[in-house]
């Protein structure tokens, strides 16, 4: 699919770049480090170089869909090789497939189990996919790392742990690793917090004030909706795609295996020949633990010997194409959660009566984080868009609050409906009269 990069927030290029780079050559002491081609040549560059040099221009040329089929075409001709899985998981990446992604940087993580680059790429595509807990045992082993602190702090604030990565950041601060992108990071966990006065005052040491007006403004459109997911991939910049199975079970890495060897077969020969003909052994490499079976060589009918070129490389299970079937879910993944697009459609709400009944959606600080906060979610289900959004205030202990709601109705009961509706889908909402009226209490949403 496209990339949606238009209808999200364009926080991703100012205060959250990862910090994390994978640079995997392949060894020229690797037993696929030269590979046959169909004519033999040996000489020739290796397939999988050329696949994921064509992946990568058609990624950043915006055209995912081919970065993946390059990307798994260039994994099924050479498993071992860690760019090709790395080029595969960023296109999984920048198409929105955050599941595939997740499982494409564990089988990284299985392959060098000491890089922490990438079990922090795992875990930010597990959040994003929806798989919470996952990647907060992940995150949680991660935070002793130094060098990550910014990164894992911001995913900490976008998972809900907005205490942990507070807590984090600062002692990173304090330690002496402060830059412009930890503590702006460190600004947004403190608004996902609530604490939008000291996010305003760590976010003013690096921005001019017009800018963390801004900044504020975009950070209040994520604070008002409190999914994980969508809250990370909005950070991240592309939506996620609907109905992600995972990456194509016969693309996962398996240990290769230095016992598998297939013994010389001296074929028959009918009739008379002027001498047996050799047949060259073949080594098999297999993606899953499995004995290996050996075909009995065929008679040859021709009196002239006839040589069969040695392949080195490894042997895919399955077509050398991308792989759509649904996958069995892998072993030490917990079973991914029905996550729906990041833009959620609610079909069918309740249609306003006119009456004393609202649905409040938020409460912000300033009228311009209301009217950020609207546009978003319009933004996110366009369903929306038929209210007419009903501002109010309110002072709480000496601080005046905006309030965003919509409706109205006549009935409570109509009110709590799209309330309930609206919960499904993701959202926080309330029920409460207008304004001078009392909060709703005969029935809860």
């Amino acid at each position: 699919m496209q990339t949606q990069r238009n209808t999200v927030l364009k926080l991703a290029a100012s205060a959250f770049t990862l910090g994390v780079s994978l640079t995997a050559c392949q060894s020229s002491n690797s037993p696929v480090a030269h590979v046959n081609t169909a004519i033999g040549s040996v000489d020739a560059p290796q397939p999988s170089v050329v696949l994921i040099k064509q992946a990568e221009a058609a990624r950043l040329a915006g055209n995912p869909v081919a970065a993946i089929s390059f990307a798994e075409l260039a994994v099924t001709a050479d498993p071992q090789n860690a760019d090709a899985r790395f080029t595969l998981a960023k296109a999984y990446t920048a198409a929105g497939r955050y599941q595939s992604a997740a499982e494409a940087y564990g089988d990284l993580s299985a392959m060098n189990p000491a890089d922490a680059n990438v079990r922090f790429r795992a875990a930010l595509s597990s959040l994003a996919a929806g798989n919470r807990y996952t990647a907060l045992s992940s995150l949680d082993a991660l935070a002793a790392e130094p060098s990550l602190a910014a990164d894992v702090g911001l995913a900490l604030a976008l998972s809900g742990e907005t205490r942990k990565a507070i807590s984090l950041l600062e002692t990173s601060v304090r330690a002496g690793n402060s830059t412009p992108r930890l503590r702006q990071n460190l600004a947004l966990a403190q608004a996902l917090a609530g604490e939008w006065a000291a996010a305003r005052t760590t976010a003013s040491m690096d921005l001019a004030p017009d800018a963390v007006d801004a900044r504020v403004a975009e950070w209040a459109a994520i604070a008002s909706n409190t999914d994980s997911s969508w809250r990370t991939a909005s950070v991240l910049g592309v939506e996620m795609a609907a109905n992600d199975a995972g990456r194509p079970m016969a693309l996962a890495w398996a240990q290769p295996r230095a016992d598998v060897v297939v013994a010389a077969v001296e074929a028959p020969v009918v009739e008379s020949a002027p001498e047996p003909v050799a047949v060259a052994a073949v080594a098999v490499a297999v993606a899953e633990p499995a004995p290996v079976v050996v075909a009995e060589a065929a008679p040859i009918v021709r009196a002239e010997p006839v040589a069969i070129a040695r392949a080195e490389v490894p042997v895919a299970a399955e077509p050398a194409q991308p792989i759509v079937k649904i996958r069995a879910v892998q072993p030490g993944f917990e079973a991914p959660k029905p996550v729906s697009a990041v833009k959620r459609e609610i079909r069918a709400l309740q249609k306003p009566t006119h009456g004393a009944w609202v649905v409040q959606l938020g409460s912000y600080a300033k009228p311009e984080f209301l009217n950020a906060g609207w546009k978003t979610l319009i933004r996110k289900n366009s369903a929306l868009g038929e209210f007419e959004p009903i501002r109010s205030q309110i002072a709480v202990k000496g601080a005046t609050y905006h309030r965003l709601a919509i409706g109205s109705f006549a009935n409570v009961n109509e009110a709590v409906d799209l309330c309930r509706d609206l919960k499904a889908g993701g959202y926080s909402c309330f029920v409460r009269k207008g304004a001078g009226a009392p909060e709703a209490t005969s029935k809860k949403a």
